[in-house]
């Protein structure tokens, strides 16, 4: 006689909040609600993450609970990119029926596309008469992101004559594990405020060569001009903008 099992629950830290899933279960195999007794469950917690200028493991935890006496647990835990093919797998498994909780994880590199992550998890297990069940759990999501830019702008003076040379700084961090740090060969932008919109301005588009990079602006306005930088976003890091620069 085929039995449904209790419900399974699946946790997943998205956006840095714990959220709950609950699933009802559906078990194959099953010959007898006797050999289903106590709680067959299994949890999963993962966090956010980075995609760092290079290659490294995105950890996730694990919690299994199988009924006493059972031989036997697996869980076959696949993760699926933002395009919906698969980025990484772990089989986890165990022969004891008090399992403690343990961990696996997922390999990322730079350049991979960042986004929305699925988990899709198989949960088995086999009870002490080596019935076996088989329960798909529903899919739990994480997020992968570039590593996030800083920008800053500054200039020589913020009250210059007319004609004035101004000297306009612009500085690009990008986020590390470590903090954040001079960014090499970023494109940037300084841009003026000019007829409701923010435009490059001429010469304004420069590279970043350990951290920094400066042109030279003759000011030539009766009145006040506002400016900013901007850190180009690409495949592997965030864009920025820095607060704006007024000068006059």
């Amino acid at each position: 006689m085929t039995t449904a099992l209790p419900t399974l629950t699946i946790r997943a830290l998205v956006g840095g909040w714990m959220a709950l899933v609950l699933v009802v279960a559906g078990a194959v195999g099953l010959t007898s609600a006797a050999h289903a007794t106590g709680a067959p469950a299994a949890t999963i917690s993962i966090g956010n993450g980075v995609l760092y200028s290079d290659c490294r493991d995105h950890a996730f935890s694990y919690a299994v609970t199988v009924p006493a006496g059972s031989t036997s647990w697996t869980l076959d835990v696949t993760a699926y990119g933002p395009d919906g093919l698969e980025s990484g797998s772990e089989y986890l498994y165990g022969s004891d029926d008090n399992p403690t909780p343990g961990a696996g994880d997922f390999f990322f590199c730079a350049g991979m596309m960042a986004g929305t992550y699925t988990i899709q998890t198989v949960f088995e297990w086999t009870d002490q008469d080596y019935n076996s069940y088989s329960t798909a759990v529903a899919p739990v999501s994480f997020t992968m992101r570039k590593p996030f830019t800083r920008t800053t702008l500054a200039a020589s003076t913020t009250n210059p004559d007319y004609g004035q040379r101004v000297k306009l700084k612009v500085t690009s961090k990008d986020e590390r594990p470590a903090g954040y740090f001079a960014s090499d060969y970023a494109k940037v932008r300084v841009q003026r405020y000019t007829s409701g919109e923010w435009a490059t301005i001429k010469g304004g588009r420069l590279t970043i060569e350990l951290g920094k990079a400066v042109m030279r602006y003759r000011f030539a306005s009766t009145g006040r001009e506002k400016f900013r930088a901007v850190t180009v976003p690409h495949t592997r890091l965030s864009g920025s903008t820095s607060t704006k620069v007024v000068l006059r």
